[in-house]
């Protein structure tokens, strides 16, 4: 037996160009990160010195936009949107180049147009803009220890929350994180995170106040997560996880259906409790709240 989501096709989208992300903005937008072609000698862990043109596309009930960004010089990895419609751009990789890093997140007006860069150092995992317009960052283990040229990284903490302007305004320092394996920005008074090497899941209040949960799972990189319940997607498969007490345990099997009960697949992109599916036929929104049979 699977546990069934029941996925309500939210437009018709098909796509030639090369999807790189696909995100979820605080506002339950899904943000596609598209490139015409993905540049010889980019593997997604390399930074490289390139000028890339790249497409954003914003959809969210039928609504649709379309956003150009032109001879983009990072290889970006993340979208997100904050509420006045400025979008960022981020690479994961970040060099230090001997104090001279590289400015890795780019900001844009709603047209693309260019307004200013920062530096957001090196192994970034996830990027999620909450709805106050604060950055959540979460970084993987090159990130957290140092790699390419960084011996004090910016990500040493496996977990900050910057302001628009760069500025750090909590980190994780406490925790111990060697590697933040998923993030889930639910809104800005439920922040989601689980790391190695202690396998906890971590749910943050507005005051930055932890509850710990054990969850019966070594590794995921992405999740759904209402009052009850977790949904996760290990890389192959998605799973419904189910709350008891101070513990997540894991249940069925996840099989996501249309809403003539046709099973479908595709993409996934995850964030508080919505799940967008993706594939040639169109893009699909279910909330994880709406788990049945």
């Amino acid at each position: 037996m699977k546990t069934k989501l029941v996925c309500k096709k939210v437009m018709q989208f098909t796509s030639k160009n090369d999807c790189i992300s696909a995100e979820i903005a605080a506002n339950g937008d899904l943000l596609l990160l598209e490139t015409p072609i993905q540049p010889e000698g980019v593997d997604g862990f390399v930074q490289v010195a390139i000028k890339q043109n790249l497409k954003v596309h914003i959809i969210n009930n039928q609504q649709y936009k379309q956003i150009e960004f032109h001879k983009v010089p990072i290889s970006a990895d993340h979208v997100q949107t904050f509420s006045d419609g400025t979008i960022i751009l981020v690479g994961s990789r970040c060099e230090y180049n001997e104090g001279k890093p590289d400015k890795n997140a780019r900001f844009y007006d709603n047209n693309g147009q260019f307004l200013y860069a920062l530096t957001l150092g090196d192994g970034i995992q996830s990027v999620q803009v909450d709805e106050q317009d604060r950055i959540w960052i979460s970084y993987f283990d090159e990130g957290v220890f140092g790699n390419y040229g960084w011996d004090e990284p910016i990500g040493r903490h496996g977990l900050i929350l910057f302001d628009r302007q760069g500025n750090i305004l909590w980190h994780a320092g406490e925790y111990g994180i060697s590697d933040c394996y998923a993030l889930n920005v639910a809104s800005s008074d439920k922040v989601c995170f689980y790391y190695y090497h202690d396998f906890k899941f971590v749910i943050l209040d507005e005051l930055f106040q932890p509850t710990f949960f054990n969850i019966k799972k070594e590794s995921f990189w992405e999740f759904a997560i209402s009052d009850d319940a977790i949904a996760i997607f290990d890389g192959n498969c998605s799973y419904m996880f189910h709350r008891k007490g101070q513990t997540f345990k894991k249940g069925r099997r996840i099989q996501y259906v249309d809403e003539q009960c046709q099973k479908i697949s595709g993409r996934l992109a995850m964030r508080a409790e919505i799940i967008y599916m993706y594939n040639n036929d169109g893009i699909y929104k279910t909330m994880l709240s709406q788990k049945n049979k």
